[in-house]
C-alpha cells in the first residue's frame, strides 16, 4: 500500500470495484459484465493475499531457524558482492533461497485442497492392499467413473510421511 497517500485519500476495495464497473465501455461488443469484473478483482486480491501469506510463512520459518537465516544471509551477501540489488536471474540461481521457498510452499501450501472431475473412466492402482471398510477382504485399486469429483488434499499430500 502506498505510504505517500493520506488514509482519507485511499480507495477502499469496494470503491476500486465500483470504479472498474463505472468505467466500462458503452459499446455492447466491449461491455464488461459485473461478474467478469468481480472475478478479475477477486483474482487480483486473492493473488495478493496468497503472495503475502507465502512470504509470511517463509519469514516465520526463518524466525525459528537461526542457522538457516545465517546460511541464507551468506548466500545473499555472496551474490550481492557489494551491490544493492540482484537481478531476477541472480535470485533464481540461489539454491538455498530456492529450497527455502519451496519448502515453505510444501509445508504451508497456498491452497490446502482442490477438486478435479474425471473426464473418462480410469483405474487408480494403489501401492499396497488396504482392508475393506466392512472388514471382508482387501483392495489394491480404485475404479473411477467419468464425472466423478475427486478431492485432492494438497496439504496432506505434501506433508505425508508415507508419500
Amino acid at each position: 500500500m502506498s505510504t505517500d497517500l493520506k488514509e482519507s485519500e485511499r480507495l477502499k476495495d469496494e470503491e476500486i470495484l465500483a470504479q472498474m464497473v463505472s468505467s466500462r465501455s458503452t459499446s455492447a461488443k466491449d461491455d464488461v459484465l459485473i461478474p467478469e469484473v468481480t472475478s478479475q478483482a477477486t483474482f487480483l486480491f486473492a493473488g495478493h493475499e496468497t503472495t503475502s501469506a507465502n512470504i509470511s510463512h517463509v519469514l516465520y520459518q526463518l524466525a525459528h531457524n537461526q542457522e538457516l537465516q545465517d546460511r541464507l544471509r551468506i548466500e545473499l551477501n555472496d551474490r550481492l558482492a557489494g551491490r544493492d540489488e540482484l537481478s531476477y536471474d541472480e535470485l533464481n540461481s540461489m539454491p538455498l533461497m530456492d529450497a527455502t521457498i519451496r519448502e515453505a510452499l510444501r509445508v504451508m501450501a497456498p491452497l490446502a485442497a482442490t477438486v478435479r472431475v474425471a473426464m473418462e473412466d480410469d483405474v487408480l492402482p494403489l501401492s499396497r492392499d488396504y482392508a475393506c471398510q466392512d472388514g471382508k477382504g482387501t483392495f489394491n485399486k480404485i475404479v473411477i467413473k467419468a464425472g466423478t469429483t475427486i478431492p485432492i488434499l494438497i496439504h496432506l499430500t505434501n506433508t505425508s510421511r508415507e508419500l
